[in-house]
Formats: structure tokens, C-alpha cells, sequence
């Protein structure tokens, strides 16, 4: 008997395929910000900047009703790969020699306007800077959701577009978690 297995966009029958669960793992990490995605819209001018611009990117946005700017970092340094001279795929459509990086990296954000607070909207942290300089981790492709402001319009931006924080955020718990 023949057996015919079939491949498509979503990978070959009966084997993982990495893109579609690199898409699956990317769908969930944005889930929780749906309703904020769905109402920011971008400002030509972010008021924050990685000294590594060639591996990380900020983007900033407005929310109608939220004084402050929605801040989405992006840590684009995934991996090493040979010389551009020496580029190959491999029989499952895979990068020869392609190293991908597996943990955190650190990524520095300068302020380039008039301070502000910035806040992980993830955590309800505070960013407290060092010498001027804020520092998050953020794993090889992903990115970091920050917010710039004062306290009350986090507060705002978090309870009325991030309900999936749980308990809102009250100044007593922005306090603890500058400590942690």
C-alpha cells in the first residue's frame, strides 16, 4: 500500500512544523493585548530609543482617551548566521549555520524627549532608570509593551484597556513592584 502524506502552509502532515508554532507562540503573547492593539494609533515621534537601533525598535502610539503614549519594543536580534556569502537552506527550509539565540537579552532605552515614567504594561512595574538609562529583558524576537506617563493614566490605560491584569493597579502596588 502507498502512503501519501501531504504538505501545505501548515507544515507536512504528522510532523511539527516550527513557523506555524512560532505563529501559535506569537498569537499567544499578543492575546492579552487585543483590545490595547485595537486602539492605538502611531505618532510620528517616540519618546524612547535603543542605543542598539540596528537590533531593537521602538514604536510609539496614542490611545483616544489615555493621556501618554503606548511604547511596543521590539528585540529583533534572534540569532547569528554565517556570511551573507554563505547562506543556505537545508532541506527543511532552515538556515544553515543559523545560530538562534535562546534566553533574554538585555535592552537599553534612553529617554529623548522630557521624561516621563515608563511602565511595563505586562507587570504594572515601573521602569526606575540607571544613569539615565532603563534596561528590560526581552527574549530573541519578541517584544516588550511600555507605557509613558504619569501614574493615574496608567492606572486608566490598564483597567479599561488590559483587563486581564486581574486586581487594578493601585499606587500602593506600583510602590511594591519599584521594589522588586
Amino acid at each position: 500500500m502507498h502512503h501519501r502524506s501531504w504538505s501545505s502552509l501548515a507544515g507536512t502532515e504528522g510532523e511539527d512544523d516550527p513557523l506555524l508554532t512560532e505563529f501559535l507562540d506569537t498569537c499567544r503573547e499578543l492575546a492579552p493585548f487585543a483590545r490595547l492593539l485595537g486602539g492605538m494609533n502611531p505618532v510620528s515621534d517616540c519618546p524612547v530609543a535603543s542605543d542598539e537601533s540596528k537590533r531593537h525598535f521602538c514604536r510609539a502610539f496614542e490611545v483616544g482617551g489615555i493621556a501618554g503614549l503606548v511604547i511596543v519594543v521590539h528585540n529583533a536580534d534572534v540569532g547569528t548566521s554565517p556570511a551573507p556569502d554563505a547562506i543556505a537552506i537545508d532541506g527543511n527550509g532552515s538556515l544553515k549555520g543559523f545560530e538562534g539565540f535562546r534566553t533574554p537579552a538585555p535592552v537599553r532605552l534612553r529617554q529623548t524627549g522630557a521624561p516621563r515614567k515608563l511602565f511595563r504594561c505586562d507587570t504594572g512595574r515601573e521602569l526606575v532608570p540607571d544613569a539615565g538609562t532603563h534596561e528590560i529583558e526581552i527574549t530573541p524576537g519578541g517584544g516588550a509593551v511600555l507605557f509613558a506617563g504619569d501614574e493615574a493614566e496608567f492606572r486608566r490605560l490598564r483597567e479599561t484597556f488590559l483587563p486581564h491584569t486581574g486586581k487594578k493597579t493601585t499606587g500602593g502596588q506600583l510602590e511594591k513592584n519599584r521594589r522588586r
